[in-house]
C-alpha cells in the first residue's frame, strides 16, 4: 500500500512524543500495534512492560498489551518471567470467573506456555463445555486446547464435538478460520451443517493455499458435492492458463480424484497436460500439478517429456525433488539427470523433506564416486541431527558414509 511506510511513521512519531503518556486512552492500543510490528525494538518493550505493570491485566487493554508481549519476547528477555507470572496470578484470582471478557483471552496463551498444567486444562475446559457460545476468543480456546493435546488422547472426541459446536461462531473472515476448521475435519467431524461450512468458506477462497486443500477434501465425502465437481472439470475443458485460477482449479480437480480413486478422462488429461506445458515454469503450482498427474499417468509420454525439460531450468522450485524422483524411478532417465541432482544438492537447502531421498539416489547409482556427495551429507547430517521427522534417513546416510 503506498501509504503504509507513512502510516507507521504516524504511530512511531506519537510514541516518541508520548512516551511516558501512560494515562493516554490510546497509548495501549498504539504501543501494542507497533510491538507486533517491530518486535526487536527494546524500548517500546520496556514501555509497554512499564505500563502493563501500572496497569494491571483487568485494565480494558492489558490483557492485549500481555499477550503481544508473550508473544513477542522469549525467556532472554528481563521481565519475561514476571510477565508469565503475571498472567498465572491473574488465573489463579480468576479461576471460577469464566464470565470475564478476558477470561479466554489470558488461558489460551497461559494453555499453550503450560501444555501440561492440568488445572488450566480443566478450567479451560469447562469454559468450553459450559458457557454459552458467542464471538469472540472462545475458539482461540479450543485451539490452544486442540493444538497441545497428545494425538493418541481419549479426549480427542470431546475435542471434535466442542469444536464444531464452537465454529459455527467463528468469523468466516477470521485468518485462523481454515485452519481451525481442517483441524476439526481431521478430528472425525462430518455433520452436514460443518461441512456445509467449510464449503461455503472454501469455494469462494480458490487461488489461496488453504482452501485449495480443503475443497478436494469435500469433494471426496460421498456424492455430497458432486455437482460442484463436475462444474470444475466443465470449467477447466472450456478455459486455459490465460485465467488466473486455472492452476488452482486443476489442482483441486485432480487431488478430489485421487482422494475418490477415480480416473482423469483422456480429455481432461490432455487438456491439462497441453495446458501445463503452456503454463509458467515458476508457477508455484507448477511442480504439484505434474506430480498429480503423473500419479494418474505414470506411463504418459508428453508429461515426461515436459517434466524432464522443467527439472533442467527449475530447480528452485519447492517441489523439484517430487518430480526428480518420480523420473529418475525410470531407469532410462536415472543417468540422464544425475548431474542436476547434484546441483540441486549442492543448492543446500538442507531442511527440505526430500534431500536425503536424492542423495540416497545419486549415491546409489554413483556408487559413491562423485567427489562432492561425502562433504554435501556431512553438512546435512550436521544440520539435522535433532530433526525427529528425519531420524530414519540421517541414521541410514550416516551408516553409508560409515561404511
Amino acid at each position: 500500500w503506498q501509504h503504509r511506510q507513512a502510516l507507521v511513521a504516524l504511530g512511531q512519531q506519537w510514541f516518541a512524543s508520548h512516551r511516558a503518556d501512560y494515562e493516554a486512552t490510546s497509548w495501549s492500543f498504539i504501543v501494542s500495534r507497533l510491538v507486533r510490528l517491530f518486535p526487536a525494538d527494546a524500548d517500546l518493550r520496556e514501555a509497554a512492560w512499564t505500563w502493563l505493570e501500572r496497569a494491571g491485566l483487568d485494565r480494558g487493554a492489558g490483557p492485549s498489551v500481555w499477550s503481544v508481549l508473550v508473544e513477542t519476547t522469549d525467556d532472554k528477555w528481563q521481565h519475561r518471567q514476571a510477565l508469565v507470572a503475571l498472567g498465572q496470578q491473574w488465573f489463579a484470582s480468576h479461576r471460577a470467573d469464566c464470565e470475564a471478557t478476558s477470561w479466554p483471552f489470558i488461558v489460551s496463551r497461559l494453555v499453550r506456555l503450560f501444555p501440561t498444567d492440568a488445572d488450566l486444562r480443566e478450567a479451560a475446559w469447562i469454559y468450553l463445555e459450559s458457557i454459552e457460545v458467542k464471538p469472540g476468543e472462545g475458539f482461540r480456546l479450543w485451539s490452544a486446547l486442540n493444538d497441545t493435546e497428545e494425538s493418541g488422547s481419549d479426549l480427542r472426541d470431546g475435542l471434535r464435538r466442542l469444536g464444531a459446536k464452537w465454529i459455527v461462531f467463528h468469523s468466516l473472515d477470521s485468518p485462523s478460520f481454515g485452519r481451525n476448521w481442517e483441524a476439526i475435519f481431521e478430528l472425525g467431524e462430518r455433520s452436514d451443517a460443518f461441512l456445509d461450512l467449510g464449503f461455503k468458506w472454501s469455494t469462494v477462497r480458490m487461488g489461496e493455499n488453504l482452501p485449495s486443500f480443503i475443497v478436494p477434501k469435500l469433494l471426496s465425502i460421498d456424492n455430497r458435492y458432486d455437482a460442484f465437481l463436475s462444474e470444475l472439470i466443465s470449467w477447466l475443458k472450456m478455459n486455459d492458463t490465460a485465467d488466473p485460477l486455472w492452476a488452482n482449479k486443476l489442482m483441486i480437480v485432480l487431488k478430489a480424484l485421487e482422494r475418490r480413486g477415480e480416473a482423469i478422462d483422456d480429455d481432461l488429461f490432455l487438456r491439462a497436460t497441453n495446458g501445463l506445458a503452456a503454463l509458467d515454469a515458476t508457477h508455484l503450482l507448477w511442480g504439484p500439478i505434474w506430480v498429480s498427474l503423473y500419479e494418474h499417468r505414470p506411463s504418459a509420454f508428453e508429461l515426461i517429456v515436459i517434466g524432464r525439460r522443467w527439472i533442467e531450468t527449475t530447480q528452485a522450485a519447492d517441489a523439484w525433488a517430487s518430480v526428480w524422483l518420480r523420473l529418475t524411478s525410470r531407469a532410462d532417465l536415472l543417468d540422464i539427470l544425475i548431474e542436476p541432482a547434484v546441483t540441486w544438492l549442492s543448492m543446500l537447502r538442507l531442511r527440505h523433506n526430500k534431500w536425503s531421498e536424492v542423495w540416497k539416489r545419486v549415491w546409489e547409482r554413483t556408487g559413491g564416486d562423485c567427489p562432492c556427495l561425502g562433504p554435501l551429507a556431512i553438512k546435512w547430517l550436521r544440520e539435522n541431527r535433532s530433526w525427529p521427522k528425519q531420524r530414519v534417513a540421517w541414521h541410514e546416510i550416516r551408516s553409508t558414509l560409515w561404511n
